[in-house]
């Protein structure tokens, strides 16, 4: 099970909840993985298209004044805090929330993860679209992903673009570390996993996140689907630790958000 686990999600087997295991084999035989070429985000933007979207402005607090909310000095009627659990409780200290969804804010924990993108000669690749470690022990490489496909049009025909997804116990050793540095350690290690890659590599990217992944232990289903039902209006919350850590789990968690304030209303 652990290549269908720990390449994805960066945890351990062993810290999985077994909700999570039972769905993934339940769902392995008929799987298909579909990714988009200009990036996920492509979905988000396309629902939020007709919206008023307003970014580069921190949330330090949203606090009640009377019927309202005040989130950095503006009011609303409604607000769904969509960010990850550790934001979202920092964000409404003062609100009083039910118990399930306290808990869940207060004990949600989340892996790091680092990963680092190269450029190399698309000939030099082994000619597949991932790699995954397999077998006893543990492993500082969780993935490698060969996806030049994602930059088709912005990347020569001649170049693959490999990136190098670090587990959890190697991203925390270099979640501060310096872009040169994560470059090297990733590209030693891609090359461990994968002695045809070439020696050299032009870096492309690094992208370091301390929350990456939420942790769906033993129990955290259960307690999510309790703060689920019984959150109300007019605040709500969002989030990939609400429903499982994939870029769909997150949206499924805001459709639950606006209908829990449609219910309301």
């Amino acid at each position: 099970m652990r290549p269908g686990v720990e390449p994805f999600w960066y945890f351990s087997c062993a810290e999985v909840s077994r909700a999570l295991l039972l769905a993934l084999q339940a769902r392995a035989p008929s799987a298909r993985f579909f990714t988009m070429r200009d990036g996920m985000d492509t979905i988000c933007s396309r629902l939020v298209a007709a919206l008023e979207v307003r970014t580069g402005s921190a949330v330090r607090a949203i606090e009640r004044t009377g019927a309202q909310l005040r989130v950095d000095g503006e009011h609303f009627d409604e607000v769904v805090v969509a960010t990850t659990a550790s934001v979202a409780r920092a964000l409404v200290a003062a609100e009083d929330q039910p118990p399930a969804l306290r808990a869940l804010l207060a004990t949600q924990r989340y892996v790091p993860n680092v990963h680092a993108v190269f450029r190399v000669p698309r000939a030099s690749c082994p000619g597949e679209s991932a790699r995954f470690p397999c077998g006893p022990g543990t492993f500082p490489v969780a993935a490698i992903a060969f996806n030049s496909h994602k930059h088709q049009g912005t990347l020569p025909d001649a170049d693959e673009l490999v990136s190098v997804f670090l587990s959890a116990a190697e991203s925390a050793r270099l979640l501060h570390a310096s872009p040169a540095d994560v470059f090297a350690r990733a590209w030693t290690l891609a090359r461990e996993l994968c002695p045809t890659l070439p020696t050299h590599a032009t870096p492309f990217r690094c992208i370091a996140r301390h929350e990456a992944i939420p942790v769906h232990e033993v129990g955290r289903y259960r307690l999510a689907s309790d703060a689920l039902r019984l959150q109300r209006g007019p605040l709500v919350f969002a989030g990939d630790f609400l429903a499982t850590a994939t870029v769909e789990g997150a949206l499924r968690s805001g459709q639950r958000a606006a209908e829990t304030l449609l219910r309301s209303a």
